[in-house]
């Protein structure tokens, strides 16, 4: 059985479209199977040219990539044009003068001084260049060079040829450049018209112009040795390019070794034309393609296993089912079919392995795993697991088809109806911070959130301030969880036991509680009594008693005092009543007649304060009297002398008068 082996070449871009070279233009044809191959000519615009020839075309075919391509070039580009100026026409002759003498400095510098003025004449005689121009090239050159030694001639008969050496004695070679302005030179004195070639010719070989045997020894010239040639010259920097001078276009230097224009290397740019050399990239750094011109064309030397991304600017793994071995690579080599890679930074084609089943990828440790959900694989198609389209995901894992993903992608806040295949957003109270999810989460306790697809569990408030400590109670308060009012949290401050407030702020209850320097104190639940002083009693000492002793005391003394007071008003009744009684009794003596109208005005004692005072009568001691008591002695003889004294000054209003 046959079997056919070939290499299938996977290009990112398929024959890319070209700019035109920078001052020139591009011609392209398309050719090939379904015309998709192409081939392009270029060429500049007038007045420029190539400093490095393009080859006739650039051909794209089955590959898909331009040629021909400098070696190690990612990127193609086509080369610059130019701008050219005319070469300079210059006539070169070359002859020979032996001479005896030692060549020395001197010897030459004879010979091209005398052979100066020999150019000079015959320039004044047929006007080969300008004199008025002095630049480089435009006027003539005189190189000597010392030769000695043996020289080999060959002289060929007519049936052998012969080789003989022969001695021959030192010699000047001389190499003189003229430049020339026209083809066609015209002798000032004659006016007559010939070639350039022809005059020098003429003018060396048959007028002998370059013969000075009258200046110094051995001057004729070996005329067998004259030399004649036409060539253009151009300055340093630039080439000779259909006798015009070509700078060295930018990405490229002059070597003047070769006389030609080389393409900078790949870590090399040169932004200006008709230079030596080119500059380098910094460090670290490396071009695309031989041949940049501009610092932009550095781009960073990824390492081993990865690439250089032109699109993203930026070192990139080579991925699933690649490799690179080197470093500076703008590109991956890829596995053979069926094989792939255990990571996306394999540096060699020995880590390649074979594929996993459909539905599976190759993990890290060799051993092939389910594709997660919202992803797919098909085995000789993808070298890793794919991506669902946005918005999309699978129902499970180890998915082979692309059709698999027909469930939406549900997004944080969301869950999925897995009956409906529909998103629905996350109840109040339950948050999801989480893609692809069948349930949302539950917010702690007495927590709640305040719309529904709450996507962090930061988005859940609380609901008991008071478990939270979010309240704004006293240090000595309880707080009391009350019910949300329109989802707007509630509670209660309330002061612990032994102390008092509005919850808010609470001090201590023992605070000016106990009056008359009583002493507070709290009892083992928190509330507060009073250590009344001697004294005092109540709740909060208030009440003000005295000692039951000093009571006992007190009273007896009050009721001793009132019996006092009683005996001895009893005995002052008791004296006076007998006293007056013991007068009754007794005989009076005689008294003087009066009459019988005639009342005594004096009074024993006073009368009571009640009963008005008979007009006419008055109390000698009224005002000292008032509280006081008349004693009567106990003589009998003294209390009559009293009385009759008492009558002697006592005053009587008349009858008469008082008719």
């Amino acid at each position: 059985m046959a079997e056919c082996i070939f290499k299938i070449h996977v290009s990112r871009e398929f024959c890319p479209t070209l700019q035109d070279p920078l001052h020139g233009v591009q011609a392209c044809e398309s050719w090939g199977p379904q015309l998709r191959y192409k081939a392009c000519s270029i060429e500049c615009e007038n007045g420029y040219e190539f400093s490095i020839e393009p080859p006739v075309f650039y051909t794209c075919s089955s590959d898909g990539q331009w040629r021909p391509r400098p070696a190690n070039a990612y990127t193609f580009r086509y080369p610059q044009c130019t701008k050219a100026h005319p070469a300079i026409r210059v006539a070169e002759i070359s002859i020979n003068y032996p001479t005896v003498s030692i060549c020395n400095l001197a010897g030459r510098n004879t010979l091209a001084e005398k052979l100066a003025q020999r150019i000079e004449l015959l320039n004044s005689k047929w006007n080969f260049y300008s004199t008025s121009n002095v630049s480089d090239h435009s006027t003539f050159n005189i190189s000597v060079q010392c030769f000695a030694g043996n020289e080999e001639t060959t002289v060929t008969p007519t049936d052998t040829t012969v080789r003989l050496r022969r001695e021959t004695q030192n010699f000047f070679n001389v190499k003189v450049s003229i430049p020339i302005t026209n083809d066609i030179l015209e002798n000032r004195k004659t006016g007559q018209r010939a070639k350039v070639s022809d005059v020098l010719q003429n003018e060396i070989l048959l007028e002998d112009i370059f013969s000075l045997e009258q200046v110094i020894p051995n001057g004729r010239p070996d005329l067998n040795s004259f030399e004649l040639k036409e060539q253009h010259i151009c300055e340093m920097g630039t080439v000779n390019v259909r006798n015009l001078c070509v700078p060295c276009a930018p990405g490229s230097f002059y070597d003047s070794t070769t006389r030609t224009c080389k393409l900078c290397m790949i870590d090399e740019y040169q932004p200006r034309a008709a230079q030596s050399s080119c500059l380098p990239c910094p460090r670290g750094y490396i071009t695309t393609a031989p041949g940049s011109a501009l610092l932009t064309d550095c781009k960073n030397v990824c390492e081993a296993g990865s690439m250089f991304n032109i699109s993203s600017g930026s070192c990139e793994p080579c991925g699933f089912g690649f490799y690179q071995s080197v470093s500076g690579a703008f590109n991956c080599i890829p596995c053979g079919v069926g094989k792939t890679t255990l990571k996306e930074t394999s540096t060699a084609e020995d880590e390649c392995r074979d594929e996993c089943p459909d539905g599976e990828h190759l993990t890290q440790a060799g051993v092939c795993l389910p594709c997660p959900q919202g992803t797919y694989r098909t085995r000789g198609v993808h070298k890793s697991c794919v991506d669902c389209p946005p918005g999309t995901t699978t129902e499970g894992t180890a998915s082979v088809r692309r059709m698999q993903c027909n469930t939406p992608k549900c997004s944080a806040g969301q869950f999925l109806v897995t009956t409906t295949k529909q998103c629905q957003f996350c109840p109040r109270g339950t948050f999801q911070n989480e893609e692809i999810q069948t349930v949302c989460k539950l917010c702690p306790s007495d927590h709640t959130t305040a719309a529904q697809g709450a996507t962090q569990a930061s988005q859940c408030y609380s609901t008991n301030q008071c478990a939270t400590g979010e309240d704004n109670c006293s240090w000595h308060a309880v707080c009391i969880d009350l019910p949300d009012d329109n989802d707007i949290p509630s509670y209660q401050c309330k002061c612990k036991p032994g102390y008092k407030g509005n919850g808010t702020h609470c001090q201590d209850a023992c605070n000016n509680f106990c009056l008359n320097d009583g002493t507070c104190k709290k009892n083992p639940i928190g509330y507060v009594e009073c250590i009344c002083k001697e004294n005092f009693s109540g709740d909060r000492c208030e009440v003000r008693f005295q000692a039951r002793t000093q009571k006992v005391a007190l009273i007896t003394a009050g009721i001793g005092g009132v019996v006092t007071i009683l005996v001895i008003i009893v005995v002052i009744i008791w004296m006076i009543s007998y006293r007056f009684n013991r007068v009754e009794d007794s005989s009076e003596p005689e008294k003087c007649p009066v009459e019988e109208n005639t009342h005594t005005n004096f009074l024993y004692g006073r009368v009571p304060s009640e009963q008005p005072r008979p007009i006419g009568y008055y109390y000698e001691d009224d005002d000292e009297y008032d509280m006081k008591t008349m004693f009567v002695g106990e003589e009998e003889k003294e209390m009559a002398e009293r009385i009759r004294h008492a009558q002697a000054h006592m005053y009587t209003p008349s009858n008469n008068r008082l008719d």
